[in-house]
């Protein structure tokens, strides 16, 4: 795989002068509703998907540039630093950049490389005493979750089984992996520096999940009115289906007619898509097996026994079917 040569040569000073906290993800994780929340707050200061540790343009201009990334605030106590690539190790690179064009995923993900070591490195050098938190979600869940998205946003036209097992289903494979990404912000930061929170906490209670996290961040957090706060919708397994066979038709050049073609074909299954979650219609199908799911969790199954070590909460591990 070809990638522009990610180790930076020149020497990055220390980050802004107030505590640091990263929230490294994952996606689909809530991670929009707790980016929202962190922008009400007046006493943190915040940057969000600032590509500053993955893309080595950005890294190299050091500390002056970081400071333009992040919201000014007199009161703040703390500067979070948002992200939810941090978890994937994701980097970008030129290639990508020549590449990409949107709602095309035909070239696979054959532009962007991840790497967790070297990003670790970079935050590590630059905030040496921050804090990381991040939220994990059951794999079965979580991939469901992504694959929609992917779909949804992206273009992504393989069925979940050919995704699972591609270039790109190994990169979410990899992220997945917790207890080893984990352990790897612990033995960078230290253990106790670490937070992880689970979504489906998150889903149960979301005052008492935020106060969990407003205690490890020693920082008071008041969630404001609901509909101010943005979340990513999800979508009905039927309208993946729908969304994924209109996928197959793309037409990637955006200098041929037929492209705009695909595109009001896209818009208009949006609107469907959001015209049947307002009238509340139960839609059938999945959008992935019950022996996809099954897989999923069997897959994972060794390193989430690992999670019990890795950050406790064994109870709730087991609740939500983590581990048996």
């Amino acid at each position: 795989m070809n990638t522009e040569h990610i180790t930076a040569e020149t020497q990055i000073p220390l980050l802004v002068d107030s505590p640091v906290v990263f929230h490294i993800g994952w996606m689909r994780t809530g991670t929009t509703f707790l980016q929202g929340v962190f922008q009400q707050q007046e006493n943190i200061q915040l940057t969000l998907k600032n590509r500053f540790f993955s893309y080595n343009p950005y890294y190299s201009l050091g500390q002056e540039h970081y400071h333009t990334l992040v919201e000014g605030n007199d009161q703040h106590q703390i500067t979070v630093d948002s992200d939810e690539n941090y978890a994937m190790g994701r980097f970008k690179t030129h290639l990508r950049e020549k590449n990409q064009q949107r709602y095309n995923y035909k070239a696979e993900l054959n532009f962007v490389y991840h790497d967790i070591p070297e990003m670790l490195s970079r935050m590590k050098e630059m905030s040496p005493n921050a804090k990381i938190f991040g939220v994990i979600r059951k794999q079965s869940d979580w991939f469901e979750s992504v694959y929609k998205h992917d779909v949804y946003h992206f273009g992504l036209d393989k069925t979940f089984e050919k995704f699972y097992l591609s270039n790109l289903g190994q990169a979410y494979r990899n992220a997945a992996d917790y207890s080893r990404i984990i352990t790897s912000f612990q033995q960078a930061f230290g253990k106790e520096n670490v937070k992880i929170l689970l979504f489906e906490d998150f889903i149960q209670d979301q005052q008492k999940f935020v106060k969990n996290l407003s205690d490890f961040l020693e920082v008071d957090i008041l969630v404001g009115e609901k509909k101010s706060l943005k979340k990513n919708a999800s979508t009905s397994g039927l309208f993946t289906h729908f969304h994924r066979m209109a996928n197959t038709l793309a037409e990637p050049d955006p200098r041929r007619p037929e492209r705009k073609v695909y595109q009001t074909l896209r818009k208009a299954l949006y609107r469907l898509d959001s015209v049947a979650a307002k009238c509340g219609w139960k839609l059938p199908g999945q959008a992935i097996s019950t022996a996809m799911q099954q897989r999923i969790s069997s897959d994972f199954a060794a390193s989430n026994e690992k999670l019990i070590k890795v950050i406790g909460n064994e109870a709730s591990l087991k609740k939500y079917q983590y581990i048996k």
